[in-house]
């Protein structure tokens, strides 16, 4: 919770000086393109400045490489030494401080070995979307519970495989080529190209963070990225027609009588031949309307699902029958997720319902046959029922669904020892382990 509010409040001191820079370049930028506008420039004049500023970009990059020589030593040694850092997983944050501002530590080299492990388990299909939490628990040699494997790279490639990794560089690719066409200055296209090399590094930025971190969980930064992307795409110069294009009217003007004569001949052929085209269209348009009521239900339902829960998750402790209910309506919404037999188990344990509890998370492990927190559930529940063999096999089942959790390790110590576990002392334990699943 301290690193949550201190990482939140390094944040909160980001959005005013980035708006007001923001501001300022777009207040610099509109002056510069109404004075030329206004004042055309001399294109020697335009030359002489773009070859200052290439060799003015030249001069800071030779300074900058120099100065970073002089500051690390040996660049050799430091390679290495922030290498073994971050194969060695060091330097983890724990006061308040987030991403690259850790340096080279963390867990990030665990998740890529794990993803890497299972693009090479998986090449063709992937795993499936967003699972790499589950095999993380399972494989991983970090006390973290990552959801996501902070790359969009290998995000893509362990949950679509090989064929998710095509199309998302052959989307990107063709993105940055018309991005780039659109930086060619050419005919008048000064300004356009300016906007085209800003928005385009807007959203090469967002890619090289988004190649070590999970960008694109935050739909404001992502949104943005794409829209200045979509906007250096959109700059990019038509190409004319050509010249045979342009001539074909001439042509057919010329053409034979007998071409001429052709619509007639058109107008008697048989009505199933006319009727043909319009039958087809019908038919498309109805296979496009399928599509598009499916694609909608896919995002609207389990959305729906989900505010279910959370509401269901906000008044059990006043109206625990009404948040059953909604459960039940949340997993009718979404078949295929573990969440609502999840909460319904968690909030009929907190009740001390252990019958209704069981029920549900056996549910959930109908759904999710890797779901470590049910798993877990399960043992705990019948060790407090004293079916000591059960709960045996059930934490055992979650010890290697999730072999780095100390509370199901724990667990399985004491039901192995002939203890019973009781459930009051480990529901606030629960809980943790359920806000982590859903991080």
């Amino acid at each position: 919770l301290q690193t949550d509010v201190a990482s939140r409040a390094a944040l909160d001191t980001l959005p005013g000086p980035v708006l007001t820079a923001a501001v300022l370049v777009g207040l610099g930028v509109l002056a510069i393109a109404l004075l030329e506008r206004r004042t055309p420039v001399d294109p020697g004049f335009a030359l002489r400045v773009k070859r200052a500023v290439g060799v003015a970009a030249v001069v800071l990059a030779v300074v900058g490489v120099a100065g970073a020589l002089v500051a690390v030593g040996d660049p050799v040694d430091r390679v290495q030494t922030k290498w073994d850092e971050f194969k060695r997983g060091a330097g983890v944050a724990t006061d308040g401080q987030a991403g690259f501002t850790n340096g080279f530590g963390g867990a990030r080299y665990d998740y890529y070995r794990v993803a890497l492990d299972l693009v090479e388990e998986n090449p063709v299909h992937g795993v499936g979307a967003d699972n790499f939490a589950q095999d993380y628990a399972a494989r991983g040699r970090a006390l973290e519970f990552p959801a996501f494997v902070h790359s969009i790279e290998l995000r893509t490639l362990v949950h679509t495989g090989i064929l998710g990794g095509l199309l998302l560089g052959l989307a990107l690719g063709a993105a940055l080529l018309a991005a780039w066409r659109a930086t060619r200055v050419e005919g008048g296209r000064a300004l356009s190209a300016a906007v085209s090399v800003a928005a385009t590094m807007c959203a090469l930025q967002w890619a090289v963070q988004g190649s070590a971190d999970w960008f694109w969980e935050f739909p404001a930064l992502g949104g943005a990225a794409f829209a200045l992307l979509g906007v250096a795409c959109g700059l990019a110069p038509h190409r004319s027609r050509p010249a045979e294009a342009r001539d074909a009217p001439a042509e057919a003007r010329d053409a034979p009588a007998e071409a001429r004569d052709a619509p007639a001949e058109a107008r008697d052929a048989p009505a199933e031949a006319r009727g043909a085209p319009r039958g087809l269209r019908l038919a498309v348009l109805g296979v496009a309307g399928v599509v598009l009521v499916a694609a909608l239900a896919s995002l609207v339902l389990p959305w729906t699902s989900a505010i279910e829960v959370q509401r269901a998750s906000k008044v059990w402790p006043a109206d625990a029958p009404a948040a059953f209910g909604q459960l039940e309506l949340a997993a009718d919404l979404n078949p295929l997720s573990s969440q609502p037999a999840l909460y319904e188990g968690t909030i009929a344990l907190r009740l001390n319902r252990l019958d209704r509890a069981r029920t549900a998370f056996t549910e959930a492990l109908e759904r999710d046959s890797r779901e470590a927190y049910a798993t877990l559930a399960l043992g705990v529940i019948a060790s407090q029922q004293g079916d000591r063999r059960r709960a045996l096999a059930f934490l055992r089942r979650a010890a290697v669904l999730n072999r780095q959790d100390a509370v199901t390790l724990g667990a399985l110590d004491r039901v192995r020892a002939g203890e019973r576990i009781e459930i009051p002392a480990l529901i606030e334990q629960f809980q943790i382990l359920a806000r982590n699943a859903d991080r």
